[in-house]
């Protein structure tokens, strides 16, 4: 372990001041920067037709009232099917790792797009973990483009601990 403690001596400094450390003492802050032109705002949420706006409300309301689980917010069709975590990380890590064998290749998305018939949007999906459902198919095509492979495997998990005891 280095001990990065500064010593002095204090003979050298009889008052037994620490050294100067040429800092200004208000702040470490950098010194603001010159105004730039105000940007113009723009709405970040699309404009709601009114008819578009009660029937959020509606929604909302009734969540208020009803308090829907989410298998019966999946039965009317107001949320998708559910990933598990665990199923959703494994999926990620593998698209990780792809998107990280293609940037090293020095492949575009339209590279990979034209080589494999897929769109880019597709493929960015795919990479940026919003695709939480893709086919074997795909992530098979898609894998093949890069010159790699993917296995899958089985894994027993252990009895929960309520069968254990």
């Amino acid at each position: 372990m280095i001990d990065a403690t500064v010593i002095w001596d204090l003979e050298d400094d009889p008052e037994g001041k620490r050294p100067p450390d040429h800092l200004s003492r208000h702040s470490l802050r950098s010194p603001p920067a010159p105004r730039e032109e105000a940007m113009s705002q723009t709405d970040s949420k699309p404009a709601l037709s009114p008819e578009q706006q009660a029937a959020v409300e509606a929604i909302r309301a009734r969540s208020k009232i009803e308090r829907p689980g989410p298998d019966e917010l999946i039965d009317r069709g107001e949320l998708d099917e559910l990933v598990p975590h665990g199923q959703f990380m494994e999926l990620r890590e593998l698209t990780v790792r792809l998107r990280q064998i293609r940037e090293r290749q020095g492949l575009s998305l339209t590279d990979v797009s034209e080589r494999s018939g897929m769109t880019r949007a597709a493929i960015s999906r795919l990479e940026n973990g919003w695709n939480l459902n893709p086919t074997l198919a795909t992530l098979f095509r898609y894998a093949t483009v890069l010159g790699a492979q993917i296995r899958l495997s089985v894994d027993e998990c252990p009895p929960p601990r309520s069968e254990q005891a």
